[in-house]
């Protein structure tokens, strides 16, 4: 006693010490006084504290127990010690403190605050219990058979530490350890939930067994006392079944034998019947092994559906019949299959929706398929689906077609078993109306006389196009002149171009596009678009004609359709060998008077020009130039002139008289000409003009001359050719004239020395 005195006396002088210097302006009330009773109900874990609470508690704002496993933990000023608040701190107070420490001592008392001044209660202590082995109830028999031994136990107490583990142990009469151990895992669902059951097996038939539950915390290992069992010498075999599945005529179920009750097998199979019948249908199975651990499946057939039925599995041995659990089952109900519907496009005169059939309603489908209508109709037309598979997850399309623009339909999937007809919600869709087409226009270029536009369908309305083109008018004009486009695409999303020809220079015309479809036309904004006002003259370059067209010189015309802002005061035309687009600043040929045309002379043979007709005009002191087309032209080439085979005349036994014509290009000379002769046969044309030549007098017009050949031996055949020569070189003519001169000279012959 005198000890205890002895510790409490700090803590009292601290109290004291702490009310005696506690703040001047602290209310005269004085605080309530604390007292610690006995701790009671002192388990493992927990343990409940008890105190008094004397009067003027109301002054309190915070008033409880503080405990701790270190005595000089407690105090006023403590800030390790746990706590646990009281709510109405007044008179006799008690609280349970838990999550202790088994086998520890716990120190405890009453603290309380007014926020100002602290107090606690005298110190008192407490010792948790120890942690003991687990206590087990005793093992029950709850089946047992030739082979195995089914038992249940339960733990009655952990002994203050949850179990690692726990199960049965057995061993065979006689023997002085229990060897084998069968562990749990689970305690059983339901009751106190401290409960667990095990299967012993592959024990020994018509064999004594002694067996002990146990289970094992971290201080020791409890054990239930011995239940002595004894297994059957030839029992019931046994037996279990499973559904496999189910439709609306049959079930399928899996029997299994796991024991034969130590005797070979008679008969084994299923057994049914309809719920609240009595006698049961069996099914026998043949051919099977007369031993356990066998599986087997049986189709139970010709049911009847939605109705539900009591199975079990059974199996004979010489002795006993054993029959599993019932096995409640029933055939599905055939139900209206399970359809629903959703649209995939729609255009002015169809709707393309997908139905899907999620479910058959347990049979197999008859019909599936698509019915719709207009809103507000009373019947459905059906589509049916031909060729289609009798199971469900199966998708379907449906275009419904010639409908009617910019109504709203009523549509819905359906599907049929050999019981009912599911249809789906019903899907509201409406075919797209038929609006005017959407065109627009936009200017590509213009001239004096013609203005080219692009236009552009961007939207038929809904409907293949019929017509579409681009209209114009003069401003202020009333109505559109039509340029319809050919061989145009029906759809939209196209381009098209259209070129205006013969307006007005200088004028302002008004342009759309236009489109057209079965129902209505739809026009662009309007452009205005004004042709360019001529100011230099318009001018046409003529074709050339090849006959035209000489070595040296080529024939070209002109027209002026246009003067332009003032009158022409200068024509012609600009050729060009280098430049192909000729301009005055080339060299020109100008022409005077009222015609337009001329010839071009002085050109170079075998060459490429470019030449274009030209006019200008004057608008003050500016000079406007007009051009044609450009005509591109070659000016022919210069070739060999040509002759003519020589006419033999005055033939004497000495001479004779030849005589030819030539003819050569314009732009071209003959510089020479003549005869060239041989008396061999064989020589041909070059040979005879090396041979010998008798140049002619050229004519001063004509292309015709002549030459006496004398000095010529008298008997004697020649051969004769002609030839001229110009720029290109010299020509002979192809074939020699023979010519056999007299044999008698007369007297005015000048016989050849020879």
């Amino acid at each position: 006693m005198k000890k205890t005195l002895l510790s409490i006396m700090p803590v009292l002088l601290a109290v004291m010490c702490w009310v005696a210097c506690s703040d001047k302006n602290e209310p005269e009330t004085a605080m309530p006084t604390l007292a610690a009773g006995e701790a009671t109900n002192i388990m493992r874990t927990s343990a409940e504290v008890s105190g008094n609470v004397s009067a003027n508690s109301s002054v309190l704002k915070e008033c409880g127990f503080m405990y701790s496993t270190a005595k000089s933990d407690l105090s006023v000023t403590s800030t390790s010690a746990k706590k646990v608040t009281i709510s109405s701190p007044s008179g006799k107070v008690n609280t349970v403190l838990t999550g202790l420490q088994p086998s520890t001592t716990y120190y405890y008392c009453l603290y309380a605050s007014s926020g100002i001044s602290k107090i606690i209660s005298d110190i008192k202590s407490f010792t948790t219990t120890a942690i003991d082995a687990p206590t087990l109830g005793d093992v029950l028999l709850v089946a047992k058979d030739t082979h195995s031994v089914t038992v249940r136990s339960t733990l009655l107490s952990d002994g203050g530490k949850a179990p690692s583990s726990f199960g049965f142990e057995y061993r065979k009469k006689g023997s002085n350890n229990f060897e084998k151990q069968v562990s749990v895992k689970n305690f059983e669902e339901g009751g106190d939930g401290n409960a667990f059951s095990a299967v012993i097996d592959d024990l020994d038939l018509g064999t004594d067994y002694e067996i002990r539950a146990f289970a094992t915390n971290s201080q020791a290992t409890g054990n239930s006392s011995i239940l002595a069992v004894t297994t059957e010498t030839i029992g019931a075999p046994a037996v279990s079944v499973a559904k496999v599945s189910n439709d609306s005529k049959s079930i399928t179920v899996k029997g299994s034998v796991t024991s034969n009750g130590g005797d070979a097998l008679k008969e084994m199979g299923i057994e049914y019947r309809k719920k609240g019948a009595t006698d049961f249908t069996k099914l026998p199975i043949k051919n099977f092994d007369q031993g356990s651990d066998k599986d087997f499946t049986v189709k139970i057939d010709n049911l009847t559906q939605g109705t539900e039925y009591e199975i079990r599995a059974y199996a004979t041995n010489s002795v006993k019949t054993g029959t599993s659990e019932v096995l409640a089952v029933s055939t599905t109900a055939i139900n209206a299959p399970t359809v629903s519907v959703a649209k995939v496009s729609n255009d002015t005169k169809s709707i393309t929706v997908k139905g899907s059939v999620s479910a058959t309603g347990g049979a197999a489908l008859t019909e599936k398929g698509i019915e719709y209508r207009k809103k507000g109709a009373t019947d459905f037309t059906k589509l049916p689906i031909k060729n289609f598979d009798q199971g469900s997850d199966k998708d379907f399309t449906v275009k419904i077609d010639n409908l009617t623009q910019g109504t709203e339909y009523e549509i819905r999937a359906y599907a049929s078993n050999s019981v009912k007809t599911g249809n789906s919600e019903v899907l509201a869709a409406s075919t797209t109306a038929i609006n005017a087409p959407t065109v627009s226009v936009t200017k590509v270029s213009n001239d004096t006389k013609s203005i080219t536009v692009k236009g552009c369908v961007t939207s038929n309305g809904g409907d293949a196009l019929k017509e579409m083109g681009i209209e114009y008018r003069k401003k202020g004009a009333t109505d559109f002149t039509k340029l319809p486009v050919k061989n145009f695409d029906q759809g939209s999303d196209q381009d098209f171009t259209v070129k205006l020809d013969n307006l007005t220079q200088g004028t302002e015309y008004e342009i759309r596009a236009y489109a057209t479809n079965s129902v209505k036309t739809g026009n662009s904004s309007i452009l205005s678009v004004t042709t360019d006002a001529i100011i230099a003259p318009v001018v046409t370059t003529l074709e050339i004609k090849a006959a035209d067209i000489t070595t040296v010189s080529v024939k070209v015309g002109g027209v002026i359709t246009d003067n332009g802002v003032s009158v022409v005061t200068e024509k012609g035309f600009c050729y060009s060998t280098t430049n192909k687009t000729p301009t005055v600043k080339d060299t020109t040929k100008k022409v005077e008077g009222n015609t337009f045309s001329a010839t071009i002379d002085g050109l170079k043979p075998a060459t490429t020009y470019y030449i274009r007709a030209y006019a200008k005009n004057q608008e003050g002191d500016q000079t406007h130039v007009g051009y044609g087309e450009v005509r591109t032209v070659k000016t022919q080439d210069i070739e060999k002139a040509k002759v003519t085979d020589p006419n033999i005349t005055n033939k004497t036994a000495v001479s004779f008289v030849a005589t030819a014509t030539f003819s050569t290009p314009a732009g071209s000379k003959v510089s020479n000409a003549g005869f060239c002769l041989t008396t061999n046969a064989g020589d041909t044309a070059e040979q005879a003009y090396q041979k010998g030549k008798v140049a002619a007098t050229l004519p001063t017009t004509g292309t015709t001359f002549s030459a006496t050949i004398t000095g010529l031996r008298a008997g004697t055949t020649y051969y004769v050719y002609t030839y001229a020569e110009n720029e290109m070189g010299v020509s002979i003519s192809k074939s020699p004239v023979s010519v056999t001169l007299l044999n008698i000279p007369t007297a005015d012959d000048n016989v050849s020395p020879e």
